[in-house]
């Protein structure tokens, strides 16, 4: 089992980078479920137009699971609500519906860079409140 590091978070958010697009911030979060179903651990990269989403195994987030991207333009309302223990929960409205991701501004458990995960996150936050 793989724990969750820079290496394979570039690797991962690299194959959903848009053309002529860098990432501005990257960091790793969850996708709230809200339901019965499990969350979703991510790797969120976060360009001028465009937040992406690369969507790991819960259990070995070595294994990429699928993807997607959230052009800015495509979001109708955005909204940051604090989480416990200082995270910042995002919820974005799409016209298929609403997406909550926590962010957390620790990195325990894995082998991601700290500061890179607080810039990230607080990037992140700026840009989609």
């Amino acid at each position: 089992m793989e724990l969750m590091n820079e290496e394979t978070k570039h690797e991962f958010l690299g194959k959903l980078l848009p053309d002529g697009e860098m990432y501005l911030a990257t960091a790793w979060g969850c996708i709230r479920s809200g339901g019965p179903t499990p969350n979703q651990y991510c790797y969120i990269g976060m360009t001028e137009s465009t937040p992406c989403f690369a969507c790991v195994n819960n259990v070995n987030p070595g294994i990429l699971t699928g993807g997607f991207n959230i052009p800015l333009a495509s979001i109708q309302k955005k909204k940051v609500k604090k989480g416990l223990f200082g995270a910042s929960i995002l919820v974005l409205t799409v016209k298929e519906g609403t997406i909550k991701i926590s962010l957390a501004r620790n990195v325990l458990g894995s082998k991601l860079d700290k500061n890179a995960q607080v810039s990230g996150v607080e990037y992140m936050v700026s840009h989609l409140s």
